[in-house]
């Protein structure tokens, strides 16, 4: 049987949802019509981001090279903008010396910088980065951006270099005197820039990354820097932590005041100032720093299930009325991160969810905003929808009522079937138990979701019901896409890897269309399609990052990270006993070759025993970067790369020592530039 037949063959699961306890009903009706002909606002195309403080890079903390799973969950809601900057950026030096046990703390260094930079490529996002300007010097910061410049390589810091942190609370927070005023920190910048400029001199700028006073600083900011700057930031956190207001302040925070209207209501007015702001000087703007609840979030409000759909309906506000983008600020375990990382796992908090609702409901790059009508329901629901290229439209449904269900009627002009995804939880102030498409987000930070609900449309309506505080996302007239390695059913794939795609009315005759991160739209060589299975090669120019699949109508959003070594096996089930060789060198080079089995490997005569195991995603690191584990004992690998004769497929060789004779069924893994594989087993 040829190697291709062999590739696993991955039938995603239907799981249906249990029942829901029966709600009060609101008749929700919600008239859609496709403006194809004039479409509104585009969806920005790096508009999701992180945001961390700079003091998290400070001695490598978790950005660094190999973290792939941090990575992955970075990649999965992007292509975006990773902000590293935060109060501690103006409370942290700057030393070109890489660090050591000597160096000071709260000091930003050279190998710092260097791991962040190793980290940041795999992701797909660009970088931004805030240099000290409350406790520096301009020549320090020159010094840094040089530096930092250099070491980003061809992709720089494409989105700029911030100077300073909130300055409108310096005169506030003791960095500066209380007369301090922003014609004050415009003279600072100013020097700032110049020192910079001189160093480096096609570094960018952003600013002026405001704590608030959009109309007396961030505006007038504009106007000053007009041509000096690329992009114009603002924070932006609409609730108090109850440790610094009372629980009767209209801005205190809670369940109630965070799932309320008027915070959308607020933050698409901010927005239209600031796109006006923004508009006026020919450069975008973006919400570089935000979260629910300032000063680390609020227990019980920034870390529950309320806090996705929040943050889900304020990206789609945002997005809709002119903004490029959001940061949502975290980082380790704090209460309001997006994603936890304590002890080197990672796991998806609430808000991880909402962003990823985003992705799915606003698609990827060159899709655009259409007006949804809508009658006069009094539902605490927001409604958005967004056409896309492929001519799909989703409709973003999100109910923050906590008591009442809402009953969909769905009505779009030309659409007659799709399919719907819902994100929900136990309850509003739930913390675990979230899912969005019937999967949560796994250990090793993959969303897998199961197959959506198909809906079609009667009477010319398509009806859809959207429990208390729950979300669902309709696509009307697209298909699902779901792409996997075809050796181990993981979400990573690789540049030149072999991947294989599910879905419906993937027939022959098709052709594989891969966009990636970059927006470049390359054509994957099909090895073999069936009406719901095509094994396909992703295209070797593929760059890292979230990349777009599609087949006919089909698409699917996918990860292609520089390595992801997967080995293939028998059976197709990633596990159990490879799909392998074994070669013994017998005398003049003579070479007796046979299948693995389940049989024990036969060592007799004395000759040197291969193994050749066969995989994918393997290539992208050097032959010194891949390990073979047998037993939990590293063995020395003779070939690692591609197998030569089959576009796609790896292979890697180990010299097997006699001294595993006798050691029965046992475990081998791969490791290539720090991943490990999925596991088989082989009999010795």
């Amino acid at each position: 049987m040829c190697l291709a037949s062999k590739l696993r063959a991955w039938v995603l699961l239907t799981l249906l949802a249990p029942a829901l306890p029966a709600q009060v009903a609101v008749n929700v009706a919600v008239n859609l019509t496709v403006q194809a002909g004039s479409p509104g606002l585009a969806v920005p195309p790096q508009f999701t981001g992180f945001s961390y403080e700079i003091s998290s890079v400070v001695g490598g903390g978790n950005f660094y090279g190999t973290n792939y799973t941090l990575q992955r969950m970075i990649a999965q809601v992007g292509p975006g903008v990773l902000r590293f900057g935060g109060n501690s950026s103006d409370e942290t030096a700057w030393t070109r010396t890489p660090r050591s046990s000597s160096t000071p703390s709260a000091t930003l260094t050279s190998s710092d910088v260097d791991a962040l930079f190793a980290f940041i490529p795999p992701t797909g996002d660009s970088a931004l980065l805030a240099v000290n300007l409350a406790n520096s010097t301009p020549a320090i910061a020159a010094d840094e951006t040089s530096y930092v410049q250099g070491d980003a390589g061809g992709a720089g810091v494409p989105l700029g270099f911030e100077i300073g942190n909130e300055p409108d609370l310096f005169k506030s927070n003791g960095f500066r005197a209380t007369t301090y005023s922003l014609s004050d920190f415009y003279s600072e910048w100013l020097t700032y820039e110049q020192a910079m400029l001189a160093a480096v001199s096609n570094a960018q700028f952003t600013g002026p990354a405001d704590s608030g006073n959009i109309t007396t600083w961030t505006v007038p900011f504009a106007q000053d820097a007009k041509g000096q700057i690329v992009l114009l930031t603002q924070h932006l956190y609409p609730l108090a932590p109850l440790s610094a207001v009372a629980a009767t302040a209209s801005n205190a925070a809670s369940i109630p005041h965070l799932l309320a209207g008027n915070l959308i209501t607020t933050a698409i007015s901010d927005a239209q100032t600031l796109t006006a702001a923004a508009k006026a000087d020919g450069i975008p703007w973006r919400m570089a720093e935000s979260n629910s609840v300032y000063n680390g979030g609020q227990t019980g409000v920034s870390d529950v299930f309320a806090a996705a759909l929040w943050g889900a309906d304020y990206m789609f506000a945002l997005a809709a009325n002119g903004g490029s983008g959001i940061n949502f600020h975290g980082g380790g375990s704090g209460t309001y991160t997006p994603v936890a990382v304590s002890g080197g796992v990672c796991s998806a908090r609430p808000l991880y969810y909402g962003m990823l609702l985003f992705r799915l409901g606003a698609g990827e790059s060159g899709g655009s905003f259409v007006p949804v009508t809508r009658g006069n329901d009094g539902l605490n629901m927001s409604v958005y929808a967004v056409k896309r290229p492929e001519g799909s439209v989703a409709v973003t449904l999100i109910n923050k009522d906590t008591a009442q269900t809402a009953n969909v009627s769905l009505t779009a002009a030309g659409y007659s079937a799709g399919y719907m995804w819902q994100l929900g939880a136990a309850s509003a102030s739930a913390t675990t138990g979230i899912t969005l498409g019937g999967a949560s987000v796994a250990a090793n930070g993959t969303w897998d979701p199961v197959s959506p609900v198909a809906i079609t449309a009667a009477g010319g309506s398509f009806s859809v019901t959207v429990p208390p505080a729950s979300a669902s996302v309709v696509i009307l007239g697209g298909i699902p896409l779901f792409v996997r390695d075809a050796a181990a059913g993981n979400d990573a794939l690789t540049a030149a890897g072999i991947a294989s795609a599910y879905g419906t009315g993937l027939v022959a005759g098709q052709t594989v269309m891969v966009q990636d991160s970059s927006g470049q739209v390359l054509q994957g060589e099909i090895f073999a399609a069936s009406g719901t299975q095509v094994n396909f090669q992703i295209p070797a120019k593929a760059a890292n990052g979230l990349a777009t699949v599609r087949i006919g109508t089909a698409s699917g959003a996918v990860v292609i990270a520089p390595v992801a070594p997967e080995i293939f096996t028998v059976d197709g089930s990633g596990s159990g006993l490879p799909a392998a060789l074994i070669t013994r060198v017998l005398p003049n080079d003579l070479r007796a070759i046979s299948p693995l089995t389940s049989a024990p490997v036969d060592f007799s005569g004395g000759a040197p025993v291969y193994l050749t195991l066969y995989g994918t995603g393997i290539r992208g690191a050097t032959q010194a970067n891949v390990t073979c584990t047998i037993n939990k004992t590293a063995m020395p690998v003779a070939y690692a790369g591609p197998q030569g004769t089959f576009d796609g497929l790896d292979q890697v060789n180990i010299l097997l020592p006699a001294s595993l004779q006798g050691s029965g069924t046992v475990p081998v893994t791969i490791t290539a530039a720090g991943r490990v594989s999925n596991t088989v087993n082989v009999t010795f």
